[in-house]
């Protein structure tokens, strides 16, 4: 009777250790990691690798000499529209209010340099916004980065006629 009631405790214990082995066993199981074909380096200077969680942004840094229209767009104004007519309205306060012209760069880094009718009128990093209060008149808004890379919109801030 003593046998009989160590053969099923044996028999548990190589059970348990089976199903533990085979936990651990399965877990050891990896996903492959995609190649890239080499090819893709001609466009592509840089991209996020890695395990990439569903809220992160993927990055891709096309190549200086990749062949596409939207590469060479570095650097490119997005406020105001060429030969833009803009009115700015009085602020509550009663004074003229500021417009905000906008710009956007392919380095986030990019520090940017802004010029209206080749005057210097500010710098910007990060958030390429500038509030600025140019007479009425027209006027040609010149933006610079510290590569050299430049572009220029022409544009007109309206005056209010008097009544």
């Amino acid at each position: 009777m003593h046998t009989t009631l160590r053969l099923p405790s044996v028999r548990l214990a190589c059970l348990f250790l089976l199903a533990t082995l085979g936990l651990f066993t399965s877990c050891k199981h990896k996903r492959k990691l995609i190649d890239v074909n080499p090819e893709f380096s001609r466009y592509i200077d840089a991209y996020t690798s890695g395990t990439i969680s569903k809220k992160n942004t993927i990055r891709i840094q096309l190549a200086g000499d990749a062949n596409t229209e939207d590469a060479a767009k570095v650097l490119e104004i997005i406020y105001p529209e060429n030969d833009a007519k803009i009115y700015v309205p009085l602020e509550l306060s009663g004074e003229k209010g500021r417009t905000v012209f906008t710009a956007t760069h392919r380095n986030p880094n990019a520090k940017l340099f802004w010029h209206i009718d080749d005057e210097f009128a500010g710098t910007t990093e990060r958030f390429h916004q500038l509030g600025l209060n140019p007479p009425p008149g027209k006027h040609i808004l010149t933006v610079v980065d510290q590569d050299g890379n430049s572009v220029s919109r022409r544009f007109e801030i309206l005056q209010k006629e008097k009544n």
